[in-house]
């Protein structure tokens, strides 16, 4: 958890989801519920995404983590490589949950699959503050 006194929060989601409105409000009446001073987000498409927009909107300062997809000599990691023939670190993305729930007080969950899955197991190890939007499962 972060060692400031500013609340750190993320948002995270399936890459898939589309009515950002219903999420967006969703995510700012925590934020303003919970005083949110800054904001963390993994910088992927969807969950992530509606998170940073919902933010940018309450102008809240914002740590960009993104996934470091071709650091191929951090530990741990697995290579594999994509379509085009570009090999990548498959563990980039939990990699970057870890560091994300290991610095935030709360964390809202939207649907998602499993990338938002080890979010929220990371969360819970980390004794991190969590929301659910009601279609979360």
């Amino acid at each position: 958890m972060n060692e400031a006194s500013v609340i750190c929060a993320t948002v995270a989601g399936g890459r898939d989801l589309l009515d950002k409105s219903k999420y967006t409000s969703f995510i700012t009446g925590i934020y303003q519920e919970e005083h949110v001073g800054l904001h963390y987000c993994g910088m992927a498409s969807g969950g992530d995404t509606i998170g940073l927009k919902a933010a940018v909107g309450m102008n809240l300062p914002i740590e960009k983590c993104p996934a470091d997809w071709g650091n191929l000599s951090v530990e741990p990691c697995i290579v594999k490589t994509n379509s085009y023939g570009r090999q990548y670190n498959a563990l980039a993305g939990f990699i970057r949950n870890e560091y994300m729930a290991s610095h935030i007080n709360i964390c809202v969950l939207l649907p998602g699959g499993k990338g938002t899955k080890d979010m929220e197991d990371r969360c819970i190890k980390h004794h991190v503050k969590i929301y659910k939007y009601k279609e979360y499962k």
